[in-house]
């Protein structure tokens, strides 16, 4: 942006991407309890989404702080939360047969629809793109 105000939509996202991303980082709790509960792949599914979640705070943050790699760590951190949606799909229905399917709509509304917004609102905005490519 040629004032060099940050866009609303990327304040907006950027305090999203904090919160999501803090509240599902202690999603590493539910890893541990997995673990300790015997399903060590569902531990790492999770330890993976909190891993994930981490990112996208951390992405957050660089929204907020205006750093130039915000929107690269943004889309690492959407592709990460979407390919783990899709592996935690595919692993409840193959472990949980039909209550599976009913748990993957939650996983997938919950998992899925927030990547979405970023890529289409935040990631594909042209006055995004131009005021975080002219930071330093």
């Amino acid at each position: 942006m040629a004032d060099g105000v940050r866009p609303t939509v990327a304040t907006v996202f950027g305090v999203l991407n904090a919160i999501f991303g803090g509240l599902g980082a202690l999603g590493i709790l539910s890893a541990l309890a997995s673990f300790s509960n015997g399903a060590p792949v569902y531990g790492l599914l999770q330890a993976a989404n909190a891993a994930a979640a981490g990112l996208l705070l951390y992405a957050g943050i660089l929204l907020l702080t205006n750093k130039k790699n915000a929107l690269s760590m943004t889309q690492l951190a959407a592709l990460a939360s979407i390919a783990l949606t899709a592996v935690l799909v595919v692993y409840l229905i193959a472990t949980m047969g039909i209550v599976g399917v009913i748990a993957s709509i939650l996983v997938v509304i919950l998992g899925g629809v927030y990547p979405l917004l970023l890529f289409l609102l935040l990631l594909k905005s042209e006055p995004v793109k131009s005021f975080y490519n002219s930071q330093s």
